[in-house]
């Protein structure tokens, strides 16, 4: 998954999204190619805990104006349409990501990733760390964006989450390839 993300390099194979192969190797060029990853690591590796839920909201897609200015209204008002559709709660815009709870940093996450329109939506954890009310409120997250014809992949260990958002379940454990590997010959 971190590797369809761009996080970490593909050693074999190819990626096709929508029919055609992308070339990966960056979040940038994932992005790019459609593809969305949700960090299962929202601290570390998706927020910038001292900037603004504006600027963390709009972190990669800054909206522009005058073809090089970033545009403060632009920011604003997609901070104000994210905050409504995921029901963000908070201070306001200029409030430091780092001061919300768990479930609302990874809400702000959800939707910068949301509004790169992505085909393909790769979901690390979503809902660790954060509280039962923002939990469904992700799920109905989820939902809408495979209603409107989002693909998802999604890494969990909750069985209630698996059943409540996935159709096909694969599972992959590391105690059944040690095993093969040390079976005789």
């Amino acid at each position: 998954m971190r590797a369809l993300g761009g996080l970490l390099p593909v050693e074999a194979g190819s990626v096709l999204v929508g029919g055609r192969q992308v070339r990966l190797g960056s979040p940038g060029r994932s992005l790019e190619s459609g593809i969305a990853y949700l960090t299962h690591d929202r601290i570390g590796e998706g927020l910038v805990g001292t900037m603004s839920v504006t600027e963390n909201l709009n972190l990669g897609n800054w909206p522009r104006s005058l073809g090089w200015l970033v545009s403060g209204t632009g920011m604003n008002r997609r901070m104000r349409e994210a905050r409504g559709a995921m029901d963000i709660v908070m201070g306001g815009g200029g409030q430091e990501i780092g001061e919300l709870s768990g479930g609302n940093q990874q809400k702000v996450l959800l939707g910068r990733l949301l509004e790169r329109k992505p085909k393909l939506l790769l979901l690390d954890e979503p809902t660790v760390g954060v509280d039962v009310a923002a939990k469904e409120q992700i799920h109905r997250l989820v939902d809408d964006a495979t209603k409107n014809g989002v693909s998802v992949l999604l890494l969990a260990q909750d069985p209630e989450e698996m059943q409540r958002l996935v159709d096909r379940v694969v599972i992959f454990s590391k105690a059944v390839s040690r095993a093969r590997s040390r079976a005789p010959r």
